[in-house]
């Protein structure tokens, strides 16, 4: 899509004058009704429940996320993190329940947010299962009607006599995101002391045939299945009974490989288990060759777990289908000096655009460059050139026709920190073009930071097996130039070791940090300095340029355990701050917390991102509403949300991943590492449809009247009071007009919706 410097997307007004709808805009979605939670299968019950004070407790799954509706404080006793709900929202029915039973809390899985439990005011508060007990549920967290289970055992009795195997609650996943624990099993009592020598994982290919390639451990949705820092799949274990990057990760033995769609995850050793040890099953999505829309699931029967003595047993269990949101994006721009004379960007260098997916790369000529990737000043918007005859063409460098290679021509204005525009359509989803800008960068980057993060020990000591060290650079990295075997030359430390006879494990928890777990055999590394080798590379292939080593020290503020981010609105319209409902593990140590909210595949970076706050969350709370901030949330944590005149735009699209990150912040501004939520998907509201003879009316825009929007803004929302019928949204009835009230309507390739 061309797109002028002086485009405007927004007029200060929009009217409807002889059946022309005028408002500016490339993007128009449809406003969706959000279901209410319904009751499905049965309720489970526990006698006695371990982790509950060894009470009893109901256990019933909904068929929708339960919201923040209704949400209350939550009493003590009550796992750390869970939405509660208050008790007269419960009515115990049916018969066979004890004599004066009550129900003392209701809370949400922290794990699974369609799952609800109950805590009675006793144990063994059923005398008679068969008898036909019931519970039902109404009026909070997004119930519009009486729901009612019924209640039956829960296999195997007590909770502490058998191990709980759940999945993660997701459904969607982007290319190139964070690790995310897709199945959860906790030890049971039958498993006490006996050690733990492998998982079993099967893998269901649903739309789009994802593959999961035999005998070899690669597939086209998730990572390879290295044992390094981009592990397809690995187990972690966790401390606290959250999924976190503070977890473990487990030493597998060797790169496991696929076999007729299953991959068993086996220990280098086995590892002794304790009753309520939990661990969970993690995956990292793959970054390049994705298809839009691919679907699988992950799951784990009954026996997939193998132990030194008798296996648990459980009901087999399988995630529900996970969507790869794979949109177009660039994942990084490789400027390469030709001639090696270390002038950058002159007649013959190239610049390669490396793509996430296979391009219509053909498209793009010599003499249509300066169109479908145009180049702007940023600060100005003046055009740029790529000189006069360039040349262009595909390459496959993870697969085939993902980099477009331009050779500049003569006398090229192009320079380094130009926003680059391209506009390309995707070869197995025509409909996706790239949204977004992105800038040449021969900016090299530094590490920021060396952190102890986790004493295992408790000796600010280095020596510990299970201690962590996490390493923070100025920006996001090439993962490949960082792993296990090479890590004590990559980051060297100027005194003590990482491992002397082992690998220690490495995995990246964000695209500028770096976990380092030690295993076994290292000497003490607290107080060494670490100067990246030259072979440290940025995403964009700079070398590292650290002058100033951090020392590695042990970092005064501990991260929170977990953060979730759920969209509880059902009534405002659009997409702000009334979606953004989040809750996390408070902490003890620091003076506040700091809040964002990214695309799933952004890293964040607190230098030049923005928290959703506006002010100062305290320590003592583990939630917060969005709606409570005063900045424009409609917009992510790459907005500038105190600027008065913000020249980018980064609107929340609908229906895509997104995360949550927690940072903590102690009085002097240092920074815990950060913790980021599983994705979600913001859904915008609607009231119910009736018939009714009123024109519709824009009730949303992003960006706002009268703001004029840089050109690297491809798309932009409008949101209805109603439900748009699509066929009438064409460019015969919606025009866009520039600053000068001029219209430029045939700048537009397409609506969606």
């Amino acid at each position: 899509m061309r797109k002028e410097a002086s485009l405007s997307f927004f007029k200060k007004t929009f009217s409807l004058l002889s059946g022309l709808l005028l408002v500016s805009t490339l993007f128009l979605t449809t406003l969706m009704v959000e279901a209410a939670p319904q009751a499905t299968g049965n309720a489970t019950y526990q006698a006695i429940n371990s982790t509950l004070g060894n009470l009893s407790t109901l256990d019933a799954t909904f068929s929708e996320n339960l919201t923040n509706a209704g949400s209350i404080q939550c009493p003590g006793g009550v796992p750390g993190g869970s939405t509660c709900y208050a008790t007269n929202n419960v009515t115990l029915g049916g018969a066979g329940y004890a004599g004066g039973v009550t129900v003392t809390a209701l809370f949400r899985d922290t794990i699974n947010a369609a799952r609800i439990f109950v805590v009675l005011s006793q144990s063994n508060a059923i005398s008679n299962i068969g008898a036909g007990p019931t519970v039902s549920f109404n009026g909070f967290a997004g119930i519009t009607t009486s729901q009612t289970f019924t209640v039956v055992a829960a296999q195997g009795g007590q909770q502490g006599a058998q191990p709980g195997v759940t999945v993660m609650n997701f459904n969607a996943i982007s290319p190139g995101g964070s690790p995310v624990g897709v199945i959860k099993y906790v030890v049971g009592s039958e498993q006490n002391s006996q050690t733990l020598t492998s998982i079993k994982i099967r893998l269901t290919p649903g739309i789009g045939t994802p593959t999961f390639n035999e005998g070899v451990g690669t597939s086209s949705v998730v990572e390879d299945t290295a044992i390094d820092a981009a592990s397809g799949f690995s187990i972690w274990k966790s401390g606290d009974g959250f999924f976190d990057f503070g977890d473990d990760i487990i030493l597998l033995n060797g790169a496991p490989t696929y076999a007729s769609n299953t991959l068993t995850l086996t220990l280098s050793a086995p590892l002794t288990l304790t009753t309520n040890d939990t661990f969970f099953v993690v995956m990292r999505p793959d970054d390049r060759g994705v298809i839009q829309g691919q679907q699988f699931s992950v799951g784990i029967n009954n026996g997939d777990i193998v132990t030194s003595g008798a296996d648990p047993s459980f009901a087999n269990v399988i995630t529900g289908t996970i969507s790869m949101n794979a949109d177009v994006r660039i994942v990084k721009v490789e400027l390469i000096d030709q001639n090696t004379n270390g002038t950058q960007l002159e007649q013959g260098d190239k610049v390669k655009l490396h793509y996430n997916q296979e391009m219509n790369l053909g498209d793009v000529t010599a003499s249509n460059l300066e169109n479908m990737i145009p180049v702007f000043n940023p600060t100005n918007f003046t055009k740029r050139t790529w000189g006069s005859n360039p040349t262009v063409g595909p390459q496959a460098v993870a697969i085939t026709a993902d980099t477009l290679v331009i050779t500049l021509g003569a006398n090229p204005t192009i320079t380094t920190g130009d926003e680059i525009n391209p506009s390309i359509q995707s070869l197995n989803n025509p409909t996706d073009w790239l949204d977004g800008v992105v800038h040449i960068d021969n900016q090299k980057p530094t590490l920021i930071s060396a952190k102890l993060s986790k004493d295992a020990g408790n000796d600010g000591l280095a020596t510990t097996s299970g201690d962590v060290l996490v390493f923070t650079f100025s920006e996001s990295m090439d993962y490949t130039k960082i792993n296990s075997g090479n890590v004590q030359t990559a980051l060297p430390p100027s005194s003590g070791t990482y491992s002397t006879t082992s690998s220690p494990n490495v995995t990246w928890i964000e695209s500028n940090s770096v976990k380092v777990q030690l295993t076994s055999n290292q000497t003490n590394t607290m107080g060494a300095t670490v100067n990246p080798a030259d072979s440290v590379k940025d995403l964009n292939g700079n070398s590292d340029n650290t002058l100033s080593p951090p020392t590695i020290s042990i970092s005064n503020v501990s991260p929170s355990n977990f953060i979730t981010l759920v969209d509880s609105d059902t009534t405002n319209l659009g997409v702000d701050g009334f979606d953004m409902s989040f809750t996390w593990s408070a902490v003890n140590v620091g003076d506040h917390y700091d809040l964002y909210v990214l695309p799933e595949s952004t890293s964040l970076d607190t230098s030049t991102q923005f928290r959703v706050n506006n002010q100062n969350i305290a320590l003592n709370a583990n939630s917060y509403s969005g709606n409570a901030s005063l900045y424009n949330l409609s917009q992510d944590s790459r907005f500038n949300y105190t600027s008065n005149n913000p020249s980018v735009y980064y609107p929340i699209r609908p229906n895509e991943p997104y995360k949550a990150c927690i940072v903590v912040v102690a009085a002097n501004e240092e920074k815990s590492a950060p913790t980021c939520s599983s994705s979600t998907v913001f859904n915008t509201e609607a009231g119910i449809a009736s018939y009714d003879q009123d024109a519709p009316y824009i009730v949303s825009k992003s960006p706002f009247d009268g703001q004029s929007v840089a050109p690297n803004t491809i798309q932009a929302l409008i949101g209805f009071n109603e439900r748009m019928k699509a066929d009438t949204i064409t460019t015969t009835n919606i025009k866009v007009f520039n600053s000068s009230n001029q219209e430029v309507s045939n700048s537009i390739t397409k609506y969606l919706f």
